[in-house]
């Protein structure tokens, strides 16, 4: 084979497009003389981050199915045409290898890399898998996996791809900028004081009610049995003005922001997370050792956050938190605990990297190249 050409598909959500991006990057550092382009919908945030990322960007239309009669005819017409688009996507550019992070967005592009019989391979994050990334499995694509809690989806998945095409757990991809961060870079970064615990926030992008209320008035409780905590609260949109009035009226020292391209440097100062547990976010915080109370969204699909959750809860390195049963209090007594035990933290934390794949881009970039 010449010059290698890859195309990645990241899938829609920032879950998907920071592993595709990582992707992205390992491959090209690999194969230097590489050409990498990466598949999404036109005007997407993901066109945003992969053409600001300095990628090749290729506009492939795409739909999730909603319920609705104008949604699902909408659906249809969007698909038929992403997947005329990846035929001729495929059959001009010819690439020999193609992957997608799962979500709709990679569908039109792994289904028609499969009909033409190219190297496809998907990769699920969560773990309990989509129904896309179930559909193109069955089809045929190779199965690349982050985690395996025992969900009978997942395993299911696993021995299908087994007899089909090919498996490997390779872990979720990971930017070199969080693994490579520094605390003293985070405390310089915050102004915040070394000595003193750190908590981090984060409620997404979009924002969660639960993390940045519930959560928040927690920290003001907490600040009576820890006057010196510090928090970095990552709001999302529409938060940010109301939680950091809230913060000052406790004196909490705090750096509460929308969005923060340094969460690399956040992971590693701080002494505890309270977060999510979408694929990306559990990844990150056990690739950085960092302990974690763990509140899972209640509506994810097939509820994979929770599985998310429980799998690092089963390991060592989390506490989980259902938010139907969350209360500041909660919180609280929860921070309590693992902030006053040093021990506790240090266990939690060689927990967490013990189960962390740090070379996941290595190994996913081994398992798209094998069987070429």
């Amino acid at each position: 084979m010449g010059k290698p050409k890859i195309t990645i598909s990241g899938g829609g959500t920032g879950g998907h497009i920071m592993p595709a991006l990582a992707l992205c990057d390992a491959f090209a550092n690999r194969h230097t003389d590489a050409t990498v382009h990466y598949v999404g919908r036109s005007d997407s945030m993901e066109q945003r981050m992969a053409t600001g990322a300095g990628l090749n960007f290729i506009p492939i239309q795409s739909a999730s199915l909603k319920k609705g009669i104008l949604s699902k005819i909408s659906f249809f017409i969007k698909m038929s045409f992403g997947l005329l688009q990846s035929v001729i996507y495929i059959i001009r550019f010819k690439p020999d290898y193609i992957v997608g992070f799962g979500g709709y967005t990679c569908f039109p592009l792994l289904f028609t890399g499969l009909v033409l019989r190219k190297n496809v391979t998907v990769h699920e994050s969560n773990a309990v898998p989509g129904k896309v990334v179930r559909m193109l499995v069955k089809y045929g694509a190779k199965f690349a996996y982050s985690i395996d809690a025992g969900n009978a989806k997942m395993q299911m998945m696993i021995s299908y791809a087994e007899k089909k095409s090919d498996t490997c757990q390779t872990g979720t991809p990971i930017r070199k900028s969080i693994l490579s961060a520094s605390s003293e870079s985070g405390f310089e970064l915050t102004g915040f004081v070394q000595g003193n615990p750190v908590i981090l926030i984060i409620g997404g992008s979009q924002g969660s009610r639960c993390l940045n209320t519930t959560v928040a008035d927690g920290m003001c409780i907490l600040k009576k049995t820890f006057p010196g905590i510090q928090v970095v609260h990552i709001t999302g949109k529409n938060y940010e003005e109301n939680v950091e009035k809230k913060y000052n009226k406790c004196k909490i020292k705090n750096l509460v922001k929308t969005f923060s391209d340094n969460v690399g440097e956040l992971y590693k100062m701080a002494d505890v997370a309270v977060t999510r547990a979408g694929a990306l976010t559990v990844s990150e915080l056990s690739a950085t050792g960092l302990p974690a109370v763990l509140i899972p969204f209640p509506y994810a699909t097939d509820d994979h956050q929770k599985e998310n959750a429980r799998m690092m809860e089963n390991a060592g390195c989390a506490k989980v938190i259902c938010e139907e049963t969350l209360t500041s209090e909660m919180i609280y007594e929860t921070l309590k605990e693992i902030i006053s035990n040093e021990s506790m933290r240090a266990e939690m934390s060689n927990a967490a990297l013990s189960i962390a794949k740090p070379d996941a881009d290595k190994l996913l970039c081994d398992f798209i190249e094998k069987n070429e």
